[in-house]
Parts: C-alpha cells; sequence; structure tokens
C-alpha cells in the first residue's frame, strides 16, 4: 500500500488482514498451555502471539499512514516486525556507522 490515499478496497482489505489476523490471536488463547510444566511449549505460544499482535500493529499503522500520511506508532515492518536485537544493531549502526557481529 503506498503512503497516498487508499481505496475503499484497499482499505477493506487491510482491515480484513487485521480482522483474520486478531481471530487468530483470539483462538491461540484458548490453547496456552495454563498450569503445564512444558516452559518451552508456553515460550513458543507466547512468541507466536507476540508476532501477531506485532502484525496487527504494523498493519493499523500502514493503514494510518496511508490516510495520514503519518504513522501513528513504530511505522514501518521492520520496526514492528523484527527482534530486538535485529533493531538494536540499526541503532548501533545508525550511533557509530558500523555494526560488530558476534562471529560463533
Amino acid at each position: 500500500m503506498s503512503t497516498t490515499m487508499p481505496n475503499a478496497k484497499q482499505a477493506a482489505m487491510l482491515l480484513e488482514e487485521i480482522t483474520m489476523t486478531v481471530l487468530t490471536i483470539d483462538r491461540l488463547c484458548y490453547h496456552i498451555p495454563v498450569g503445564e510444566t512444558d516452559a518451552d511449549a508456553l515460550e513458543t505460544q507466547i512468541d507466536v502471539i507476540r508476532g501477531m499482535v506485532n502484525r496487527v500493529g504494523w498493519m493499523a499503522d500502514l493503514g494510518h499512514k496511508a490516510l495520514t500520511g503519518k504513522a501513528c506508532a513504530k511505522g514501518d515492518a521492520e520496526q514492528w516486525l523484527m527482534s530486538p536485537a535485529y533493531l538494536a544493531t540499526l541503532k548501533q549502526a545508525s550511533t557509530t556507522g558500523s555494526v560488530e557481529v558476534a562471529h560463533g
């Protein structure tokens, strides 16, 4: 979607994407392994839900930017969807001009 005013079809498609993602998040919340001792399963489920919530936030920001010309929160997909570690390297690169990468 461009940063120009979306047409009604584009807006409807974006809202449908948001709705379907939220419905999926809602279903996932019913299957959280409450009371189980499998911490890995719970952590995985939380990571999936967090990723989907960030996707919804990005889509909402995308729609807001298309309508107003300005994002209302984080802005682009990179800011919404990439890991905090990745975003920290972006910040480091913008302040130092280079990024150090650990080699295993």
